[in-house]
């Protein structure tokens, strides 16, 4: 049950990451560099929270523990304003400024709310980790198996989502079109190809004179649609945690005010040097930010069937590394120590991430680039490696944090279950608001937002592939358009070839060199890390004793 409540929690996690990831700026098209403030603001303001809240879960007392009550108090409440979160009004450049902050105001509440509720489902998840048993090795397993079960549930959001909303939103799309008589999107497109015109040319012809803004509509619908699905199936399963689980270690009698916690979590040298290492290691978390963007536009067009194909080698590749690799943590264990493997993986890691952008600088004089199955199998093993390196990485973090809990109750008579795991979210947010404002600002940089997003939108609405219309310079892209469609018509803002070379190069920087630096950046804090295995294990055998007011052979 403790699974299938990290598989649900999960599943709603990457429904919000898909929203702030690519709802925001390619559905709402709401401006990067304001999305960047509203996840920035949102995420430090919420990192901040989670000690905060694990504070107010240390100090809950009741029958059945102090992380219980909450795992079955939140799930519904979060997956209510999961999906409001989805109902934003759309941005317009054209609009008043009045509701232009109308859109913004309602998409940066409802995505702090959001935010709040789940800090309040997530903290007492991981807590009850270390509260179900204290033999580190079953705690261990535990862990491990959390992880596999939590990498499933956002495997199942990540590949599922945007494939699922592509082909609900084409359905919708394909229904409008019968009214006009349309029976065949693409065939239609063929059509127009074949009279030399563009596709919405042709609809207009046949009386369909919003064909492109249909086509953003239903888009938008398609992802609504799926997200309501997915958050029903979360919420389910993320709620059987809180009925079934139980905590078997009782509670420390001494609480912390959240002023002395934050002393505390900065005092204990180990959970300290995590916390740093968490943090710097912030870059490493592009490769999902950016994942749907580059999976939509550069590989598969925004065809649903494309998607889920390079969704399932690429991510599929990332997430199956990830399983196996967590699954071998115990046993890997019995060889490495904590250290050693945590630093091993963030340095391994570091050769695939460098090969997936040599990969793409060579696509470029390839015909069909990366989707060339040349270059696609060594991409899909190069996704796999860091899949491998990604899951020691984030179950090793998870046990590494229970080890300090241990420490500060061994050393200070406080078992800080939910204050220590909150840094685990703290060190997620505060990560995640590095790469949104680092994403942000080169988007923003690079011209990848607002109307040039809604061109690039437009193109594929017209059954262009992008990919093979970028060239390097500053010729305009209509000229590469009107090799396509005699008219030019379909190009309404100033994007330039060049620019959508920059756009593509921008996309696989961000999930290769830019996770390479954090891998390099992670092993700094923890290269000497202060809790040694050996020590580790004379501390938790001495406070098992101790809670049993037994004499311990160590002491």
């Amino acid at each position: 049950m403790y699974m299938t409540g990290l598989f649900g929690q999960n599943v709603i996690y990457n429904i919000i990451a898909f929203f702030t990831s690519y709802y925001l700026q390619n559905i709402l098209f709401i401006p990067m560099g304001i999305v960047g403030v509203i996840l920035v603001a949102a995420q430090v303001w919420d990192a901040f929270n989670d000690p905060i809240m694990g504070t107010i879960v240390d100090k809950t007392r009741t029958k059945i523990g102090k992380c219980r009550p909450w795992l079955l108090a939140v799930p519904v409440i979060n997956g209510v304003i999961t999906m409001v979160c989805f109902l934003s009004p759309q941005y317009d450049v054209d609009a008043s400024a009045a509701k232009k902050a109308l859109v913004i105001c309602f998409a940066a509440f409802f995505y702090i709310a959001w935010g709040m509720t789940y800090t309040a489902g997530d903290i007492p998840l991981w807590g009850i980790s270390a509260l179900m048993t204290e033999d580190e090795k079953d705690r261990q397993k535990l862990q491990a198996a959390a992880r596999i079960a939590a990498g499933i549930g956002a495997g199942i959001a990540v590949l599922g989502f945007q494939p699922l909303a592509l082909a609900f939103g084409q359905g919708l799309l394909a229904k409008r079109a019968a009214a006009f008589g349309i029976t065949d999107l693409n065939d239609f497109a063929a059509q127009a190809k074949a009279a030399g015109i563009s596709v919405k040319a042709l609809a207009e012809q046949h009386g369909w004179m919003d064909y492109t803004e249909a086509a953003v509509q239903t888009d938008r619908m398609g992802c609504i649609i799926i997200a309501l699905i997915l958050t029903v199936i979360g919420v389910a399963t993320f709620q059987l945690a809180g009925i079934f689980c139980k905590e078997r270690i009782k509670p420390s009698e001494k609480n912390n005010s959240v002023g002395e916690n934050f002393k505390m979590m900065w005092r204990n040298k180990p959970f300290r040097q995590l916390l740093l290492s968490g943090i710097v290691s912030a870059p490493r978390n592009m490769t999902m930010l950016v994942a749907v963007s580059m999976v939509t536009y550069y590989f598969s067009t925004a065809d649903p069937g494309l998607a889920t194909m390079y969704l399932a080698l690429l991510g599929g590749g990332l997430f199956i590394g990830m399983f196996g690799a967590t699954a071998l943590v115990p046993r890997l264990l019995d060889r490495f120590t904590k250290k050693r493997l945590y630093n091993l993986s963030n340095l391994v890691e570091i050769a695939p991430n460098v090969a997936l952008f040599v990969f793409y600088l060579i696509s470029l004089n390839l015909e069909g680039g990366l989707t060339n199955i040349v270059l696609l199998i060594p991409t899909i093993v190069m996704f796999f490696l860091k899949g491998i390196c990604l899951g020691i990485f984030n179950t090793l973090q998870t046990a590494m944090i229970a080890s300090c809990v241990d420490y500060e109750d061994y050393t200070n008579n406080v078992r800080p279950d939910a204050v220590f795991f909150s840094g685990q979210t703290f060190m997620v947010k505060i990560g995640t608001g590095i790469s949104n404002i680092l994403y942000s600002l080169l988007c923003a940089h690079y011209a990848f937002e607002g109307r040039n997003v809604e061109t690039l939108k437009d193109m594929i609405a017209e059954h262009k592939v992008p990919r093979e219309l970028m060239e390097k310079g500053s010729e305009a892209l209509v000229h590469t358009m009107n090799k396509f469609a005699a008219d030019g018509s379909l190009i309404t803002g100033t994007l330039t070839a060049g620019q959508l070379f920059n756009f593509f190069t921008l996309m696989f920087f961000a999930v290769s060199i830019l996770p390479a630096i954090g891998n390099v950046l992670a092993v700094l804090p923890t290269w000497n890390w202060a809790l040694d295995d050996a020590e580790y294990a004379s501390i938790l055998e001495k406070l098992q004793a101790r809670r049993r007011e037994i004499p311990c052979n160590s002491d």
